[in-house]
């Protein structure tokens, strides 16, 4: 459990080292109109422009929203964190649901950053793989802790296995 305990822990600390220096990227990303066909999910579009502008908003203001709620979300998720971590770090699950956690909370910016060419593409893509492994990980073992049924414990394996062959092909 000591183990399993500072696993997490060092974990929590590379996911937030990690992710600190993808936010002047997102905002970037945010602050960019996209002109193409494509437009990633999150990236204002001209007629977005307009409509804010329509309602007496501009760019600044919807990245200002929309970073500030980014945060609320991630602070939300890492105070749940941090209540599961101070009353059921004796629990192996408790302590993977609190990784997820903290991960989930990475997803609204990860996300956004995949979409577009740019240099931070990688780590936010080693994020989600890891991200979303855990997730699959948490809801095969839920509610008992073990995988039923037993072929289940191939899903998160699956995912993660896509991932590296993802990271190979960027």
């Amino acid at each position: 459990l000591t183990v399993a305990r500072l696993g997490t822990m060092s974990l929590l600390a590379l996911t937030i080292a990690a992710f600190l220096p993808l936010l002047p990227a997102y905002m970037h990303s945010l602050h960019t109109v996209c002109s193409g066909a494509g437009c990633p999910v999150g990236q204002l579009t001209p007629q977005a422009v307009q409509a804010l502008q329509a309602v007496g908003l501009s760019v600044n203001a919807f990245v200002a929203y929309t970073l500030v709620l980014t945060l609320l979300a991630l602070l939300m998720c890492w105070s749940v964190t941090a209540v599961i971590m101070w009353r059921k770090s004796d629990d192996w699950m408790a302590l993977l649901v609190a990784v997820m956690l903290v991960l989930m909370g990475t997803s609204y910016v990860t996300h956004l950053l995949l979409q577009r060419p740019s240099p931070w593409q990688v780590p936010s893509l080693l994020l989600d793989i890891l991200t979303f492994g855990i997730f699959f990980l948490v809801f095969c073992l839920f509610p008992s802790g073990r995988f039923v049924p037993s072929w289940l414990r191939w899903l998160p394996v699956g995912w993660i296995v896509w991932g590296l062959i993802m990271i190979s092909l960027h």
